[in-house]
């Protein structure tokens, strides 16, 4: 069996399958070496992703299925022809259609979320990309959620810990909240693969155990 130390990086780049992932998100809790490891991969990877201006694999997943759900998905990039690519690659990956638009810094958050039911938060760690005027109080929006655990958070006035949190009108989750849900899910797929073992875990079928917990 491979020694869970030496899955760091994989777990940091999302490259890790659903088993070793479930046992490496069990082993981080308990730690500290591997946390810190983690912690600074990820910080490194959202340097990079400031600087080459992509939208990260969580944020381009989470877009694919909430379109393929039928929702209207709008994802933003610091510039047009970097969003464009994404939604390309969203379009090809799932087969859902998603609009890509251009938002070159924090202060055109506002307008953007005029009209939106749910914001993600899915940018490089340690950046922040959504001011707290911009989504607090705001008449339509439902909930609210920041994957990122590096501060500055993406979403300002998330905190990392809250989970289903009532945060100035819109229910809030933070980055260990939503560690918390995707943990019961892992355990879920988990159970599945030892119903069958012809599973394969995709994107699509990973959500929809997770309706299932609902």
């Amino acid at each position: 069996m491979t020694d869970i130390h030496t899955l760091a990086g994989a777990y940091a780049l999302d490259a890790i399958d659903d088993l070793d992932r479930a046992r490496f998100a069990e082993h981080l809790a308990g730690c500290p070496s591997c946390a810190t490891e983690v912690a600074e991969l990820i910080e490194t990877m959202g340097a990079l992703t400031e600087a080459t201006d992509e939208t990260p694999p969580v944020g381009m997943r989470a877009a694919g299925l909430l379109a393929k759900a039928g929702a209207d998905v709008v994802i933003t990039s610091r510039r047009m022809e970097s969003g464009a690519a994404a939604a390309d690659t969203i379009r090809q990956r799932f087969g859902a259609t998603v609009r890509p638009v251009a938002m070159p810094g924090t202060a055109e958050a506002a307008s953007l979320l005029e009209g939106a039911e749910l914001l993600l938060s899915a940018g490089g760690a340690g950046i922040r990309l959504v001011p707290q005027d911009a989504w607090a109080e705001r008449s339509g929006l439902q909930a609210a959620a920041d994957v990122n655990a590096v501060p500055p958070l993406g979403v300002e006035g998330i905190e990392v810990t809250d989970n289903g949190t009532a945060r100035h009108g819109v229910t809030v989750f933070g980055a260990l909240g939503v560690g918390h849900l995707k943990m019961k899910i892992h355990k879920a797929c988990i159970a599945r693969l030892f119903e069958r073992n012809d599973l394969v875990l995709d994107a699509e079928t990973i959500a929809e155990v997770a309706q299932g917990l609902a």
